[in-house]
């Protein structure tokens, strides 16, 4: 907080008097997390590399499949609202591909995301469409699937009524 008021990112109330009261100091540190929040997600965003992908059309849904039927193996990974596989919900999925470049003269491999039920307001996939979707991809013991918590994982997918085959 002292940081943040002398490099005149932030400033103390108006009215505000003498030392800091622990409402105050609570409030601006608040206030300054958010800041710092706000600002590593733009240097993430503004730094991603050329081979990730948010994918949030039908379209590019479906080229997704496609490659991910070609792959070898494949690693996946749940986003969930918590860690109870009883209460919580998938809000997105990740998927490395290791053989597939979508960018010319970009590393091998194609990083994707898909958010289903993010609170930001830009556009998303419904789930139930996304797994839908995947299904021949999900099923399949062709493609070898990498969890890093595939119990966890496994179980969010049944959650939704869809099941992973293939997990080595």
């Amino acid at each position: 907080v002292r940081d943040a008021i002398a490099s005149g990112k932030i400033g103390r109330e108006p009215n505000a008097k003498g030392k800091f009261s622990a409402a105050e100091a609570e409030r601006l540190w608040q206030e300054v997390r958010e800041m710092n929040r706000k600002e590593t997600l733009q240097r993430m965003v503004d730094n991603t590399p050329a081979n990730y992908e948010l994918i949030t059309s039908e379209e590019r849904l479906s080229e997704l499949l496609s490659a991910l039927m070609s792959e070898k193996e494949v690693a996946v990974d749940t986003e969930t609202t918590g860690v109870v596989v009883y209460t919580d919900v998938i809000v997105g999925m990740s998927f490395t591909l290791p053989s597939v470049s979508i960018v010319p003269k970009a590393e091998i491999g194609w990083n994707v995301y898909i958010p289903n039920d993010h609170e930001e307001e830009r556009k998303q996939l419904p789930l139930d469409y996304v797994l839908e979707t995947l299904k021949p991809f999900l099923y399949t013991e062709k493609v070898g699937k990498v969890l890093h918590n595939a119990m966890f994982d496994i179980a969010m997918f049944r959650r939704h009524d869809s099941d992973l085959k293939g997990v080595i």
